[in-house]
């Protein structure tokens, strides 16, 4: 999405709409600018509005988002419980008309096509509008703003280019959306918030130092970098960029951790065999499952009140073990592998008894690769050390909550036999009390081996 060049411009434009009589917006430095509370979009023509339909509202036979123009032209989006829909008004009009689509093939434009486009069974569901007048196109989809949450794609005219101008500039029908301004919401829905840019992209996943990002890279949407994360990102990324695990002072470290998890009576392969038994994750139907939601936490320093819990935590992750599906709690993350591989799958919302559990996209991270989490952006995920790979995966992840964030909501919930549970991330051992430890350990080893060897 084209807000994910917040992604290229430093996180977008954003109020909300939960607040009355102001709300604010930030400026390029982050400080509020006051703005009176009136449904308009910021960009005549162009934005994205999210919303939710409450609980209590899920019984309405319909909802609406209306769009208008000063001269009185209207786009309307309806949603039901059986589909969702867009809808146009001319001024002076009083029926609605069906769009004329350059794609016929208009009802979902995605891979998701069995994904249900009307109002959600799940309580938590997002649902978000963009309207793009630049590329002719009206977009609605569930979860994250981001092209793989797409429900519904409308091509209403030609984007004009060099080669169609003259020929196209007149047949342009539905020139009265670049200036709609208006909306409106119908009883059911409740605003969640409004952002300036259109949804135009999937926000890329990977970040790369900027002395290695390519024209291609750019053009493809497939890596970023850190100057065009949100401010706590680029933060965390500077303090994590050069983290390693081994060093002067214990050069085998990685390979020591490998052999503490692997070996009965070391101090990783004692905290695994805890959580195995007092596991905050597992199932009774997991116990039975090719994966094992099981990792260590190692915890570098203490809490300091602007993260869920301490902010750097190492995590180890052995060959085939698995976190749940969870959300960070609209936390700002910055994630990199330190030894291994790590794959991502990414959702557009927590899922619940009642919804499709299938990841939007999966990604794998190797050695020394950084991935990032954004409030509105690659919050909701699985990690997994593939069952196929060699070594046990590495990671250290940086947390930290918004600026403006005056919740500091605690935990990370995620999704365990239908239901929601809430993830107190507590520490499973200090760092520099588990590396002195594990040095001691893999020192007693070598020393053995020593030994044999003779």
């Amino acid at each position: 999405m084209s807000h994910h060049d917040s992604i290229q411009n430093h996180q977008p434009t954003k109020v909300s709409l939960r607040t009355a009589p102001n709300f604010a917006l930030k400026d390029l430095v982050g400080n509020n600018i006051p703005v009176p509370l009136s449904n308009e979009l910021l960009i005549t023509g162009q934005g994205t509005i999210v919303f939710e339909i409450p609980e209590t509202s899920k019984k309405i036979k319909e909802a609406s988002v209306l769009f208008e123009t000063e001269e009185g032209s209207r786009i309307k989006f309806s949603i039901k419980e059986e589909g969702a829909n867009f809808m146009y008004s001319e001024k002076n009009e009083t029926s609605w008309k069906s769009l004329d689509l350059v794609n016929k093939g208009h009802e979902v434009i995605t891979a998701v096509d069995h994904y249900n486009q009307g109002i959600d069974t799940n309580k938590d569901c997002r649902y978000w509008i963009s309207i793009d007048s630049l590329n002719k196109r009206l977009r609605y989809g569930k979860g994250e703003m981001r092209i793989s949450t797409l429900l519904l794609d409308y091509q209403y005219d030609i984007p004009l280019d060099l080669f169609n101008r003259e020929e196209q500039e007149d047949k342009q029908k539905y020139q009265f959306i670049n200036e709609l301004k208006n909306f409106t919401f119908s009883e059911g829905i409740q605003p969640i918030s409004l952002w300036k840019d259109p949804v135009t992209i999937e926000p890329p996943v990977l970040v790369v130092p900027t002395e290695n990002y390519t024209m291609g890279m750019a053009a493809e949407g497939s890596a970023t970098t850190p100057s065009s994360l949100s401010k706590e990102c680029q933060v965390q990324y500077g303090n994590v960029a050069s983290f390693e695990l081994n060093t002067p002072d214990f050069p085998d470290f990685e390979q020591a951790i490998e052999y503490s998890i692997r070996t009965e009576g070391c101090i990783g392969h004692r905290i695994l065999e805890y959580k195995r038994n007092n596991s905050p994750f597992e199932s009774e139907s997991e116990s039975e499952a090719e994966y094992k939601e099981l990792y260590l936490r190692v915890t570098l320093g203490t809490a300091q009140g602007e993260s869920p819990g301490v902010p750097y935590v190492m995590e180890i992750w052995p060959v085939g073990c698995k976190s749940p599906v969870h959300q960070h709690g609209y936390t700002h993350a910055t994630i990199k592998v330190l030894r291994g591989a790590i794959d991502v799958d990414l959702y557009r919302m927590l899922p619940d008894k009642n919804s499709v559990d299938f990841p939007l996209k999966s990604a794998t991270f190797k050695r020394n690769e950084i991935t990032y989490i954004m409030p509105e952006v690659n919050q909701f995920h699985m990690l997994k050390n593939d069952l196929d790979n060699k070594e046990t995966c590495i990671t250290i992840q940086c947390y930290s909550y918004s600026e403006d964030d005056d919740v500091h909501y605690k935990n990370f919930d995620f999704v365990e036999d239908d239901e929601v549970g809430h993830f107190d991330p507590i520490s499973d051992y200090d760092f520099l009390a588990f590396k002195e430890k594990v040095k001691e350990e893999w020192n007693a080893f070598l020393e053995t081996k020593f030994w044999m060897e003779k």
